[in-house]
């Protein structure tokens, strides 16, 4: 008879072993389900690359088309926006940055030509192929549009408050506008040469906050762009979030960023 345990007590430790990797398996399984949908990024299709006689667009208006690929070379023609153009395949050896609308963009600049026959060098992140959105940014103080966040004519809101504060080597602007039972807080925050901060507040009659939006253009340890929108009115609440390189400082480039670009990191907020 004691012949007969040892078998069957190492088919049943057996058995216990394979139940507890199967249970440890489906654990792993599921916390990397929960992960996933805590962290998702948004993917933009991929679109091939530029060839000859492909057509794009102007998406700002008023775009030049230059004798050189350089922003400050002869102006040969002005055209608005949605305006077709041919490429001609011919791309600038370097990259530039160039803030446009709100935006910073680092691409080539590119040779094309316009309807007319003209001939000239367009920035390429001024233009777009059928298909894509660049977006329209920030387009002046009092008009205000952020993906995520919203649109917003302040025009149309009542401004009830206006102040600064300083403290340090920051500096804020705080303004306060109110519509149809809503408040609108945007603060601005300089910090000289270490950086900016842009906040954004969209809070409802009763006090409650309905969406929040924070720019940030960090110079340390290394030159980003971040941006993160937070939508409370969704159910549950998501967070948005995106960082973009800068090659250069912000005091070097023509404006400053009103927004990032890149695909968003999608998240549930953290308390």
């Amino acid at each position: 008879m004691s012949q007969l345990r040892i078998p069957v007590t190492l088919l049943l430790l057996c058995f216990l072993f394979s139940c507890g990797d199967s249970s440890s398996e489906n654990s792993a399984t599921a916390e990397g389900a929960n992960n996933s949908d805590s962290l998702r990024i948004s993917q933009e299709p991929a679109l091939p690359p530029l060839t000859e006689g492909d057509t794009v667009m102007a998406w700002v208006d008023g775009l030049y088309v230059r004798a050189r690929p350089e922003k400050n070379a002869q102006i040969i023609a002005q055209v608005s926006q949605g305006t077709p153009l041919a490429f001609s395949g011919e791309t600038s050896d370097g990259i530039e940055t160039i803030v446009l609308r709100g935006i910073a963009f680092s691409e080539p600049w590119l040779r094309v030509s316009t309807a007319e026959g003209q001939t000239g060098w367009v920035f390429g992140g001024a233009v777009e192929r059928r298909g894509m959105e660049k977006g329209i940014g920030q387009r002046d103080p009092e008009h205000l549009s952020f993906p995520k966040f919203g649109d917003f004519d302040l025009t149309e809101w009542e401004k009830t408050s206006d102040r600064q504060t300083s403290g340090g080597d920051a500096t804020s602007t705080i303004r306060v506008y109110n519509k149809d039972g809503r408040r609108l807080t945007i603060r601005r925050t300089d910090t000289g040469d270490y950086g900016y901060e842009h906040e954004y507040t969209l809070k409802n009659e009763a006090d409650e906050l309905l969406k929040s939006r924070t720019l940030r253009f960090q110079t340390e340890p290394e030159h980003v762009l971040v941006e993160i929108v937070t939508d409370f009115t969704s159910t549950p609440p998501v967070q948005y979030r995106r960082s973009q390189p800068m090659q250069r400082h912000f005091a070097q480039l023509n404006a400053r960023p009103e927004m990032a670009s890149g695909p968003w990191e999608i998240r549930k907020p953290r308390n």
